[in-house]
């Protein structure tokens, strides 16, 4: 890697911020003659990060059904959550897990996918580690929605389930980030072309 890098700047290596300030033209750096693998790759990388950027924008059109899919998961994981707590309290002790399954029975289709985990060890330890240890009156709700799995936390009364603010912010920041990835490969990749005698750009 190290090789490349001097190949390309005929000066020990830089690192990647120096690298972008001066696609950007903030800085200028001598830009010796590019061997073809480099422009190569350079291009190959510029044709995917904007192919992944323009990916990216296309799920915006995915956001409403997955917004709608998560109210509805929510939905359920409130009434889920209130059989349990009702049960609780009027048996003194959580509800087993057949007992769960017969009432889960007569419930939407998230509902009937749903399963009760009412142990620490059922629990991921991602999911631990965010919203804390189990107590011992505690317990989570998890359902298998297509594309991962969404949980419902008692002790905390949340769920993983993203917000709709969530939801836009993160599809918009990854297409952003890809879009600027492929602006600065793109202009170091011209910027290197430039610098070798009689190529045309």
């Amino acid at each position: 890697m190290e090789t490349i890098k001097s190949t390309l700047f005929n000066r020990p290596p830089c690192d990647a911020a120096v690298l972008v300030a001066a696609s950007l033209g903030l800085i200028k750096l001598p830009m010796p003659r590019t061997p073809d693998i480099v422009n190569a790759l350079l291009y190959a990388a510029t044709g995917i990060t904007t192919l992944f950027a323009l990916l990216l924008l296309g799920t915006f059109t995915l956001v409403p059904k997955t917004i709608e899919n998560g109210k509805a998961i929510d939905s359920a994981f409130r009434e889920a959550s209130d059989f349990v707590e009702k049960m609780s309290a009027r048996d003194g002790q959580m509800p087993s897990g057949a007992t769960f399954d017969a009432w889960k029975a007569g419930g939407s289709n998230w509902v009937k996918n749903m399963e009760l985990l009412s142990s620490p060890n059922m629990i991921p330890s991602a999911v631990a580690v965010r919203f804390g240890p189990m107590p011992p009156d505690g317990y989570a709700l998890s359902v298998w929605r297509g594309e991962w799995t969404e949980y419902f936390i008692s002790w905390r009364k949340e769920s993983t389930v993203d917000s709709v603010a969530g939801l836009y912010a993160s599809s918009l920041g990854l297409s952003l980030a890809s879009a600027l990835l492929s602006v600065v490969l793109w202009r170091i990749r011209r910027k290197l072309l430039r610098a070798r005698p009689g190529s045309i750009n």
